[in-house]
């Protein structure tokens, strides 16, 4: 099976799902690098005996970037799973194409639809932005499982000075990242 043709259908799937869910929603490259990063903590997790994702994250500009999700998110258009196009004001827009090719590539696709459904009902509203604070944090607590809430906004507030600590806290308690 090729790796990048089912992160392709990945991708393909979460951006069905998050136009089903919320159709006026911008769907970007952001959007779907962070929604990746969530798929393989989440797969990963629940799933720790089966096959295991590791799309090569490392903490960038938005938050965690994948190099190998950009080349499947291409994949996905040159395939014509997804549309993409760029508008200069607002930045890309991805959309599902009208092929329906779940369930011809991942054997195990009902888990991977399980896991990007919880993913898109708890994240899905979310926009770029904010979806970029929120994986910053995941990823900052993936690598110090032991940081206090405060130091966790504080940390994010240096990684993305343009956003304000209340801000941040904010996001990230909507989010049930932090507690208070």
């Amino acid at each position: 099976m090729n790796w990048l043709l089912e992160e392709a259908e990945i991708i393909s799937l979460f951006v069905r799902k998050i136009s089903e869910k919320n159709p006026e929603h911008q769907i970007g490259k952001t959007i779907i690098q962070k929604m990746m990063y969530l798929f393989e903590i989440e797969y990963n997790n629940k799933y720790e005996d089966q096959k295991q994702y590791d799309f090569d994250y490392t903490l960038y500009h938005y938050g965690p970037y994948s190099f190998e999700i950009n080349q499947a998110l291409n994949m996905a258009k040159n395939m014509k799973f997804v549309s993409i196009t760029w508008n200069p004001e607002k930045g890309y827009f991805i959309k599902p194409r009208t092929i329906n090719i779940e369930n011809q590539i991942n054997e195990n696709m009902d888990q991977i639809e399980e896991i990007v459904e919880d993913l898109v009902n708890g994240y899905g509203s979310y926009y770029a932005r904010e979806l970029s604070i929120i994986a910053t944090a995941i990823y900052v607590k993936q690598h110090n499982t032991d940081i206090h809430d405060d130091d966790l906004v504080e940390i994010v507030a240096a990684l993305k000075p343009k956003y304000n600590v209340q801000s941040i806290r904010r996001i990230l308690i909507d989010a049930n990242i932090i507690n208070h």
